[in-house]
């Protein structure tokens, strides 16, 4: 998987705290993932090194303890997540990343979540996805528009599994979560699936 060396090899190092373990329990994930994978669409083309790259950056400046309260690092962490999301338009985590470090703390969440709600309505799986995270009465309706936008979106599989398993049905959020790995396009959204 391309960018994949870099990820794993932040894993191996310790970089991100999960070591060899978690090698491991992605390996073996991948093993015990072949029947599910014959039953879904085929997964969309990988997102780009550059994206990848910049999202790692990301999520590794988050992790830094006292990132909650350093504005610098924050904006830091934000203008890579926005490097990513400028080289991959519509791909999930950077917009993730965005909103929970800049939309929450800011309280724009109410207009965030009225654009949002207008690019899905367009048609943008990613948007219906992003708009189901943030919750409320349509959260569960939201995922699954994403879902029916796009087959391939891991993310509305894995935002699907997540709401399923909150609802204590655990043996339909496997399956959902398998649907997700299956359908990853980037090693840190390979890692995030198969760790939830």
């Amino acid at each position: 998987m391309r960018g994949g060396g870099l990820f794993i090899g932040c894993l191996t190092k310790g970089r991100l705290g999960g070591g060899r373990a978690t090698v491991i329990l992605v390996v073996a994930l991948c093993a015990s993932l072949g029947s599910c994978a014959s039953k879904l669409p085929k997964p969309a083309p990988l997102v780009a090194e550059e994206a990848s790259a910049s999202m790692l950056e990301a999520w590794r400046l988050a992790r830094v303890p006292g990132f909650a309260n350093d504005p610098k690092a924050q904006a830091d962490a934000l203008a890579r997540a926005e490097r990513a999301l400028m080289v991959a338009p519509g791909w999930p985590p950077p917009e993730r990343f965005i909103d929970d470090w800049f939309h929450r703390p800011w309280l724009t969440r109410p207009q965030r979540y009225g654009e949002l709600l207008e690019r899905a309505r367009e048609g943008d799986a990613s948007a219906a996805y992003l708009a189901g995270r943030m919750g409320g009465a349509a959260a569960d309706a939201r995922m699954r528009e994403a879902r029916a936008l796009e087959p391939r979106l891991g993310w509305a599989h894995h935002g699907l599994a997540w709401r399923t398993l909150l609802s204590g049905k655990p043996g339909r959020a496997v399956r959902g979560g398998k649907a997700a790995f299956t359908l990853a396009r980037d090693p840190g959204e390979l890692t995030q699936f198969a760790l939830a």
